[in-house]
């Protein structure tokens, strides 16, 4: 009985031409490990940004008439489980955190309690306080930025303070990070 099945059909066909099928594998195969070798290369590691796209133009165009937004930013959260923020030791490392990340290229602004006085920078038991570092440029940036002002943040840390860094571009870059390992990248 002969059957109609797509599948079928294209089973017997590769029973019947399966020397060709090998040696076209064959052939192919060395070829594409030419290819494959160049990709690390030519892959573009990045966010979800499309440069020249509408929601890239609405993005730049809010940048422009807000003036201190960011789209993009890197978040440094301060730790120390004895001192508070006001004690003078814990201003001196928030301070210090704050100059050293304000230094690194692509860093606009660096926002913390220092400079607002906000209790939504504090915690409830006053021993935690984080600060905000506006990133310049699109997604791509950013992320390159992001490890810097990770470096940064943790270039000035006292004994006994605990500083950790996070936010969307650090998450990316890290991601990033990962995929060039894992495509054997640099």
């Amino acid at each position: 009985m002969q059957t109609r099945n797509w599948f079928a059909r294209l089973g017997r066909l590769a029973v019947r031409r399966r020397w060709w099928i090998v040696t076209a594998w064959i052939v192919l195969l060395p070829m594409t490990g030419i290819f494959a070798a160049q990709l690390p290369s030519r892959l573009a590691f990045g966010g979800f940004e499309v440069p020249g796209s509408q929601s890239s133009a609405v993005q730049r165009d809010l940048t422009q008439r807000f003036s201190g937004q960011v789209p993009e930013s890197a978040v440094i959260v301060v730790r120390h489980p004895q001192l508070t923020v006001e004690q003078p030791a814990f201003a001196a490392v928030q301070d210090g955190i704050a100059t050293r990340v304000q230094a690194v290229p692509g860093v606009t602004a660096v926002q913390s309690w220092r400079t607002t006085r906000s209790p939504s920078f504090v915690s409830p038991d006053r021993h935690t306080t984080y600060l905000v570092a506006g990133l310049a440029g699109d997604q791509n940036e950013s992320m390159t930025a992001a490890p810097k002002v990770a470096a940064a943040a943790r270039s000035v840390v006292a004994p006994g303070f605990e500083v950790a860094t996070g936010g969307a571009a650090a998450m990316w870059s890290r991601f990033n990070e990962i995929g060039k390992v894992d495509l054997g990248g640099p």
